[in-house]
């Protein structure tokens, strides 16, 4: 895990409360928007069990998710003609497909065999679904009144997404409860993930169609499953095709930088993951040069499966973890990340630096402080301080000084 992370996560938001609903049955309570009555449930499962002849859809959709929409919206839902409806059919599906994979229980053939009797079928599925509570829930808010329910409504396409997610990439917890909580404040889709991995609090936009919010919605999954928590880390991978470069910021790099600047960090259009991708090469090569396996090489190899050669590059990256490390202090909560900028651009001569003049110590710790006041690049050994706002002379060759003299060879 970064360093940096613990200062850049956001503030969990959850849903205080949801109705809890059995088929048929509603739990009341004094929650605005308005809980659905009985009434409103039925409609809507019944509309789902007419278009799909399904009871295991109905089913997950009664007993493993919440709805807490208002009384105009409740009324929209049933409609066939709409959006709610074809979207309860593909994420129920979807769930039921996430529930095979972690029970083992495939809920639509059990109510298909014998001669698809689905009306006593329909008593063994049940409680199976019913079960799968402790292992699933999808709680879904939509504040106001009324809501969009046609087929391209955000919030119906959200539900959709995340379903499809879970399915695609389910979490290694074998658990997941989702809270799909959708504002008409809010203007972007953000999405908090529990420290166990079970549980993905998700504050979305309702009116306002967010940018990349199907890619925002489904990363969290992705980065649980390749075991990259890490969104910097993850997206520099998906830059470069490679785990080991994820790995090089996580494993061999601390980021002390503030919250503003963390967030920011994972922007494919800012220049922090570009420069990621050099940074990272950069240092492959260095170990490389200095002993550790070739990561690329292994990791690429067409011998084995690709998870076992993983395995092995992480195994000696967590080895070489003990002979270096970076670590980087950007003050401010803030920091600059266009492609021009200094810290960055500090960074990436450094790292090539190393590359060039590798170091004739078997231990190497690389600090680098950035910092307002500086007024020019000092050094201390492999310890540098440098300006944050004002680019200092000949900034370059006194970050590479150190390195030309402490290097065995060139």
């Amino acid at each position: 895990m970064l360093a940096s992370q613990v200062m850049g996560n956001r503030a969990q938001v959850r849903v205080v409360a949801v109705i809890a609903v059995t088929l048929g049955v509603a739990t009341l309570g004094g929650l605005s928007p308005r809980l659905a009555l009985a009434g409103e449930v039925d409609d809507f499962a019944a509309a789902l069990k007419d278009s799909t002849g399904e009871y295991t859809a109905t089913y997950v959709l009664t007993k493993l998710h919440t709805f807490k929409v208002g009384k105009k919206c409740w009324a929209k839902l049933p409609d066939k003609n709409a959006g709610a409806v074809h979207a309860a059919g593909f994420a129920t599906r979807d769930v039921a497909a996430y529930a095979k994979g972690v029970s083992g229980d495939d809920w639509g053939t059990i109510e298909t065999q014998n001669n698809n009797d689905r009306e006593a079928n329909k008593a063994l599925i049940e409680p199976k679904i019913e079960a799968f509570k402790s292992k699933f829930m999808f709680n879904i808010s939509v504040d106001g009144d009324d809501c969009d329910a046609k087929s391209s409504a955000l919030w119906l396409s959200y539900w959709t997404t995340v379903a499809t997610a879970v399915r695609n990439f389910p979490p290694p917890s074998g658990k997941a409860i989702i809270n799909l909580n959708v504002s008409s404040k809010a203007r972007d889709v953000l999405v908090d993930v529990s420290k166990d991995g079970t549980t993905f609090t998700i504050t979305a936009a309702k009116d306002i169609e967010p940018k990349a919010w199907s890619e925002k919605l489904e990363r969290p999954f992705k980065q649980l499953a390749a075991g990259i928590p890490d969104d910097f880390a993850y997206v520099t991978k998906e830059a470069t095709g490679r785990y080991y470069t994820a790995w090089i910021l996580t494993k061999l790099h601390t980021f002390k930088v503030g919250k503003k600047c963390r967030a920011k960090l994972s922007d494919k259009e800012a220049g922090a993951v570009h420069a990621a991708t050099f940074a990272t090469r950069d240092v492959y090569e260095y170990a490389k040069a200095s002993g550790a396996e070739d990561w690329d090489a292994v990791e690429g190899q067409s011998a084995n499966e690709p998870k076992f050669n993983r395995d092995l590059v992480e195994k000696d990256m967590d080895k070489f973890r003990s002979r270096f490390s970076i670590t980087i202090n950007v003050e401010g909560d803030d920091c600059d990340l266009q492609q021009n900028s200094l810290w960055l651009r500090y960074w990436t001569t450094i790292a090539t630096a190393l590359k060039n003049y590798p170091p004739k110590a078997k231990k190497v710790a690389i600090v680098l402080n950035v910092t307002s006041k500086a007024k020019d690049v000092t050094a201390s050994g492999f310890t540098f301080t440098a300006p944050r706002d004002k680019e200092a002379p000949a900034w370059s060759d006194k970050l590479e000084a150190p390195f030309r003299k402490a290097a065995g060879k060139k």
